[in-house]
């Protein structure tokens, strides 16, 4: 997928290498990458479906954009308590 452009007409979905390319990783390693992310893009069914299945994103946060699910997620730290 690296390296391709998605468009369904109205929304494109360009998955860059700049962006997207880094190293490859077991699901495991992704899973413990997403639990200290702030900010997540993901996209393809595999690491949608595994994003889904633990809880990281919702359905309602799955966008498919020519065939291919396409997800953003953002967890904003909790503000410190004022004495």
């Amino acid at each position: 997928m690296i390296g391709q452009t998605f468009s369904d007409g109205t929304l494109t979905l360009e998955v860059s290498e700049f962006f997207y390319k880094g190293e490859i990783a077991s699901l495991s390693d992704v899973g413990n990458a997403l639990e200290d992310a702030a900010i997540v893009n993901i996209v393809g069914e595999r690491s949608i479906a595994h994003a889904l299945e633990h809880g990281f994103i919702t359905e309602d946060n799955i966008i498919v954009i020519d065939g291919v699910p396409h997800a953003q997620t953002m967890t904003m730290p909790a503000s410190p308590q004022a004495p």
